[in-house]
């Protein structure tokens, strides 16, 4: 009887959970969200083109372009071609990628449940899927446009079928590949499956073969959209990785104690619980053995997801962009297999643990849930009275929106920020680099009437390059606001 009510019960939890994390979702990108990022500008945009049956294009181009608009380079279109899923149903743009969003978390809410009850029971499951909704570093890719959301649900079905007793791995390969055309750093999960698949034991060529199955559609995935992308990224040595490495290392304390602000009391707690999350995973592994217990292929298969993608972001930083940032969006995956894993394994030691070590165990998770969601309220608060990016009050009520709406309709635009003019217009436009020969770029704007839209913060400098460049083709400032400015010939 305990064994049906148990197995009534995972799916029950799985659907409320899923249908709790959706309504989330919703909820947080109501009106004035969803957040919008530049990021979210090129996933909308090439969602418009999809949808037009053009094909993934973005509506910016290099100011020395013929044609406004370009292909999209920089992501990959699985994001884009889900939203334009949901327009082709009769929803906008926007209302698509909140729809995308709400199921995405409604997957990663269920199958976080279903597969940590497969080994640890309904009330793990539960506990996983609460704990890894809270996250603030999960919570803020699910009100802001990105395709995180999508492949963080990806994630969790891999983890789900590689923690089988027999996992397929051409099923193990069809979800990875999915994840490659989601984002970029979806090319570590191939590699994950394939490992998997190949530590199983059996024969060489057996082990090689599963490897190759696992890997095969996430490598053709990638491969095929490289080449239509062409050349995004100039590899080479970038180098300067110490302030990278101090953003990340102050990213994993927010996440391991929120709420605690930058202090001596966050350094002193720091060690202590990477010392105690190292120590619960061991004793998970230590105290269960063979490939039959199901903690330990839990903690070892997330092991192995984590440490794939986390290697494949160090590795991009190191050779392929050097504004690569280690934040809670590229941690968000990290984060969530950690947790995923703690939870099943405090659930195999739990009952070997004294009432003394359970009493702390408890406080501690209590108190980190709260400091959760203190954080989350805080900021789910800020986006509902101001929104955020280019969805808040402040970017699109300024002068430089009036003036783009009003007069800006009869000029080309030039930028240095395409993707916020088209946040503001709808409009393509072309990037302008203060670093390019002047006359050049003279000689392209002088053909209609060009108007120079300058984005950049100024205490970066960048808008003040923006200022010069315009100075020395002879334009002079029409507009200047919080927002921006506007030079015109």
């Amino acid at each position: 009887m305990y064994r049906l009510r148990r197995h009534f019960a995972t799916p029950i939890v799985a659907l409320v959970c899923a249908a709790l994390a959706a309504a989330a979702v919703l909820w947080l990108t109501r009106a004035p969200g969803p957040g919008l990022s530049p990021d979210s500008m090129s996933y909308l945009a090439a969602a418009r083109a999809l949808a037009r049956g053009e094909g993934p294009r973005v509506p910016f181009a290099d100011w020395s372009d013929a044609d406004s608009t370009s292909r999209l380079r920089d992501f990959p279109p699985g994001f884009p071609s889900a939203i334009a899923v949901g327009m082709a149903l009769g929803a906008s743009t926007e209302q698509s990628a909140r729809w995308v969003m709400a199921l995405a978390a409604a997957g990663s809410a269920a199958g976080t449940v279903l597969a940590v009850s497969s080994v640890a029971g309904p009330a793990a499951g539960l506990l996983a899927a609460v704990l890894v909704a809270v996250a603030p570093a999960f919570v803020e890719q699910h009100f802001i446009v990105l395709s995180e959301p999508l492949f963080l649900a990806l994630l969790v079905a891999l983890l789900a079928l590689m923690i089988t007793r027999r996992p397929r791995p051409l099923a193990l390969g069809v979800v990875s590949g999915a994840a490659v055309m989601v984002r970029y750093a979806g090319v570590a999960l191939p590699f994950a499956a394939a490992l998997w698949c190949a530590s199983r034991p059996g024969r060489w060529r057996e082990r090689l073969s599963r490897g190759a199955a696992a890997a095969g559609p996430g490598a053709v995935a990638f491969v095929l959209w490289s080449r239509w992308a062409g050349g995004v990224r100039n590899y080479g040595w970038k180098g300067h990785l110490g302030p990278t490495l101090t953003e990340g290392w102050n990213t994993l304390q927010s996440w391991m104690l929120p709420g605690v602000h930058p202090s001596v009391l966050r350094i002193m707690l720091t060690l202590p619980v990477l010392a105690a999350i190292a120590w619960l995973l061991g004793a998970a592994i230590r105290g269960t053995h063979g490939d039959e217990s199901g903690a330990r292929r839990v903690v070892v298969a997330s092991g192995v997801l984590a440490s794939c993608y986390a290697g494949i972001v160090l590795f991009s930083r190191l050779v392929a962009d050097a504004g690569i940032p280690f934040d809670n969006r590229l941690f968000s995956p990290v984060f969530l297999l950690v947790t995923v894993a703690l939870v099943v394994a405090g659930s195999a030691v739990w009952r070997n643990w004294s009432v003394p070590a359970r009493a702390v165990a408890g406080v501690a998770g209590i108190l980190w849930l709260a400091g959760s969601v203190v954080v989350v309220r805080q900021e789910a608060g800020e986006l509902a009275e101001d929104g955020w990016g280019y969805a808040s009050a402040d970017w699109v009520s300024s002068d430089l929106v009036r003036w783009l709406h009003s007069d800006g309709r009869h000029y080309a635009l030039f930028s240095d920020s395409p993707p916020s003019l088209y946040s503001l217009t709808g409009r393509p436009s072309r990037r302008l680099d203060s670093q390019d020969e002047p006359a050049e770029i003279g000689e392209v704007l002088a053909t209609r009437p060009s108007a120079i839209v300058g984005f950049r913060d100024t205490e970066t400098g960048e808008r003040g390059r923006t200022a010069a460049l315009a100075a020395r083709l002879g334009y002079h400032q029409v507009v200047r606001s919080d927002a921006g400015a506007v030079w015109l010939k």
